[in-house]
């Protein structure tokens, strides 16, 4: 029953810090050191995250529908001459585009430093470092492009950004909104297209994780990290559909403030022992 304690609060734990931009690596990294458990593996947190994907494909049920069946007329009309998709098609190439960086960068981490990175100072430099980047993209980013405008060289800027969130502390969420931001989008569609992004490298990120379990089952407790996932979901609903409409109404300033707050703390607890280094 402990394990599944721990699996339900770190699932509520990756929900919130998913969506939110404070970091959900750098918080579930945190979490597990002041609680004194294991569950910061990199395999407990692709289960959680696949909690988390499956939130973003039911919430956004209907773009993923509209983009399937728009991409396959295109394909149809004009095959490979992506150049001439149009619309909600291109919109599906743009989030292709978007996600090779992560990709790539996801791949090239987790051959070298992942382990090196998974570290408290590392954690609190990010927190703070990120938020400042996010409080100057919002407070002096333009507002006049919707969704509707994102177009290629914004997905470029945005998928790019979005390949350092391999480092604990950034926050993929965050880092992709401050991006969208100086690209110029305003606050709701930076979101709206975040969540998009943040669909195909997760759902890789998975498939990686079953890969290595079918290899060796004895290193996957399966009941709790499903059961965590399953948490991640339910509460992931919740916090799209709440940071969406936040963002409607609301800048960022509140998370940089935390994010500023809570990297303080952890630089600060370091020397004190609160955190390993």
């Amino acid at each position: 029953m402990e394990d599944y304690l721990y699996a339900a609060v770190f699932g509520v734990i990756q929900a919130l810090t998913e969506f939110l931009p404070i970091s959900s690596s750098g918080h579930l990294v945190l979490a597990a050191e002041l609680l004194g458990d294991q569950a910061n593996e990199a395999s407990f947190d692709v289960a959680l995250h696949g909690g988390t994907l499956v939130a973003v494909l039911v919430y956004f049920r209907d773009d993923w529908w509209i983009m399937g069946l728009a991409a396959r007329r295109d394909l149809r009309t004009h095959g490979l001459a992506l150049r001439r998709w149009r619309g909600r098609a291109r919109l599906a190439l743009l989030l292709a585009l978007g996600s090779v960086p992560a990709f790539v960068a996801g791949g090239l981490v987790q051959a070298t430093v992942q382990d090196d990175l998974r570290q408290p100072l590392v954690v609190g430099i990010m927190l703070i470092a990120v938020g400042a980047l996010m409080w100057f993209a919002d407070t002096r980013g333009r507002t006049d492009r919707g969704f509707r405008d994102i177009e290629g060289r914004t997905t470029l800027v945005v998928g790019l950004a979005q390949a350092l969130a391999v480092v604990p502390g950034t926050s993929r969420s965050g880092i992709t909104i401050t991006a969208g931001r100086i690209a110029g989008l305003n606050r709701h569609a930076a979101a709206r297209f975040s969540f998009l992004l943040s669909a195909p490298i997760t759902a890789g990120s998975f498939a990686l994780l079953v890969s290595d379990a079918i290899e060796d089952r004895a290193a996957v407790e399966w009941g709790p990290m499903a059961f965590g996932a399953i948490v991640a979901f339910v509460a992931g609903m919740l916090v799209i559909r709440g940071l969406l409409g936040f963002l409607r109404r609301h800048g960022l300033g509140v998370f940089v403030w935390y994010r500023f707050a809570l990297g303080a703390v952890v630089l600060a607890g370091i020397p004190l022992g609160l955190f390993h280094t």
